[in-house]
């Protein structure tokens, strides 16, 4: 139980003072209200004295006022903040996966990491305050069973009866709250995903007609939520139920024992107005209590949020000056040593060595599934090898030091121009142009209405066209290595050829790895590292490995070639 606490303590920590007003402001409200059996039952006594009346009149009107003005901060002081907390949550879950980096954040699926910092967000951030409800109703209840045992012993036995029974109740039903609503949580996230993945894949199914299929795909765990939900309405109904039969039974316990002792004289009228008082405020405590479900709920909620706090941070970008876009008058050497990454229960990459001599092209080849992109990864410092060594010029490459052109590039900025430049704002025009010749994609642009300043939003590209505008991005970074990981897939033979010549040119002396999935791309490198099953199964020129019929079959094929057995 106290593992489920701390997750609470560190969101009120992060917003401790709308937390600790709320707190005080509770508990002054839950004292005026202890307090106003006391002086009813005062006033009742002193009905018949003019000067004391007046005095607890007076004392009472305090107390009202006290407890009215108390509930106003409460509530202001949490609507004030839990919007904060929310808001502050998913800045610090987003800083998070930014800095995991690609390999931790695909433990989760997008649409599932999209309701993590969403929805599970908006349930976990109001957790300090529904603790400090909790904690305030024990408080109360505690309270009002100890004004009943200054009244009368017998009193407060039978209301720490039911008050127990209730605590044990409580306590046995929020492990099971907190699993049922774990699990709604996990389904309603599936269901997430896969609308993400048909939306990401619209196309296709419109173009081979399967919508129906989808549909069924989709909503199939509805049936699981619909059954998760309904055990989840079970256990707080259970709850329900057995807190109204306690405190039923508890009333009419108390209410029986006082009017016995007050029929036979051993209690005073005015007592019996203020046991009432009591035991009405201490049984509406003990209902308050019934929101430990709703806790429950949020303690499911901060496990999902905390898992994605709890990705794993890559090393810290080294801080790399770019220098102005220019050919290269030399590259870095990039040195990986005895390397082995691996999803799940497969190795994607096992013991790698390869070193990439400084200025040279490395062409990576190998059947779909063989591990080219992982090596690629590896090389730019955007993925951490579980086991091994990647260094760049002698010193452990990291995120930034490398220049990247991916497949599916996405243009991240408001305007074409921002796409371009990022992670270099300081590039002037000339820089930016002279990237755009050299990818190929410069009458592209020219033919924009807005040029550069066309919004990101509104921009309508072929795969190709987006491809170059990725190259174009990676050559502005002006580092000494670029990784083009497959890059120009969606440029035609000839517009490939011009495009990665042109690079060779523009980039001369910078190191280059391209992962090929083309003969010719592989024809043009300096080194060719051929992959198979994830290992590094021969380093040579091209003209040399292609006498392997397994290498020649790795261009043609989506699944690991290997050659035939003699």
């Amino acid at each position: 139980m106290f593992r489920s606490i701390q997750p609470v303590l560190s969101v009120m920590r992060a917003s401790w003072r709308p937390h600790t007003l709320y707190f005080a402001a509770s508990g002054v409200g839950a004292a005026a209200s202890l307090a106003l059996p006391v002086l009813l039952d005062r006033a009742i006594e002193s009905a018949f004295d003019d000067h004391r009346a007046a005095a607890t009149t007076g004392w009472t009107v305090a107390a009202l006022a006290a407890a009215l003005l108390a509930t106003v901060v409460a509530s202001r002081a949490k609507n004030a903040s839990v919007a904060a907390a929310g808001a502050q949550l998913r800045r610090s879950l987003i800083q998070q996966v930014l800095d995991a980096g690609l390999p931790a954040t695909q433990r989760f699926r997008t649409g599932d990491l999209l309701a993590r910092i969403t929805g599970n967000v908006t349930v976990a951030s109001d957790m300090g305050f529904a603790l400090i409800n909790c904690v305030m109703a024990a408080l109360s209840a505690l309270g009002a069973m100890l004004a009943l045992l200054y009244l009368d012993w017998t009193l407060a036995l039978a209301y720490a009866a039911g008050a127990g029974a209730t605590a044990v109740i409580l306590w046995r039903s929020t492990k099971s709250a907190t699993t049922v609503y774990e699990r709604y949580q996990s389904v309603q996230a599936s269901i997430v995903s896969a609308l993400d993945d048909a939306l990401t894949g619209l196309g296709t199914i419109h173009a081979a007609g399967t919508q129906e299929r989808e549909l069924a795909r989709i909503t199939e765990p509805l049936k699981d939520l619909s059954a998760v939900g309904r055990r989840d309405w079970a256990v707080a109904g259970k709850i329900g139920t057995r807190m109204n039969l306690l405190t039923g039974l508890t009333e009419l316990c108390v209410l029986g024992l006082c009017g016995g002792e007050v029929t036979e004289g051993r209690l005073p009228v005015g007592t019996l107005v203020a046991a009432v008082g009591y035991l009405a405020y201490g049984l509406q405590s003990l209902g308050q209590l019934s929101g430990i479900t709703h806790f429950a709920h949020m303690i499911a909620a901060w496990r999902r949020v905390h898992e994605v706090a709890e990705l794993p941070a890559k090393r810290a970008v080294v801080a790399v000056t770019a220098r102005p876009y220019a050919p290269a008058v030399g590259g870095a050497e990039i040195a990986l040593s005895r390397v082995s990454v691996r999803y799940g229960d497969s190795g994607a990459l096992e013991d790698c060595d390869l070193t990439v001599p400084a200025g040279s092209e490395l062409a990576i080849v190998g059947a779909s599934g063989s591990g080219k992109s992982t090596l690629a990864l590896l090389a730019g410092g955007l993925l951490t090898p579980e086991t091994g060594t990647v260094a760049l010029a002698g010193t452990p490459v990291a995120p930034g030091r490398v220049a990247f052109a991916f497949e599916k590039p996405v243009m991240v900025g408001r305007t074409l121009g921002e796409a371009l430049t990022y992670g270099r704002a300081d590039a002037d025009a000339m820089e930016v142009a002279q990237a755009c010749r050299i990818a190929k994609i410069s009458d592209f642009v020219d033919r924009l209405p807005e040029g550069l300043q066309t919004p990101v939003l509104s921009l309508a590209c072929s795969g190709g066209e987006l491809q170059r505008l990725g190259i174009a991005r990676a050559l502005l970074q002006g580092r000494d290595a670029i990784v083009l990981d497959d890059a120009t897939s969606s440029l035609d033979t000839a517009t490939e050829a011009e495009v990665t010549q042109a690079i060779r040119e523009g980039l001369a002396g910078t190191t280059r790895i391209v992962v090929a999935r083309r003969p010719a791309t592989a024809a043009r490198a300096d080194l060719v590292a051929w992959l198979d099953q994830g290992r590094i199964r021969e380093l040579g020129s091209h003209q040399e490995l292609w006498q392997h019929q397994a290498y020649r079959l790795a261009f043609a094929t989506h699944v690991p070639a290997r050659e035939p057995s003699p």
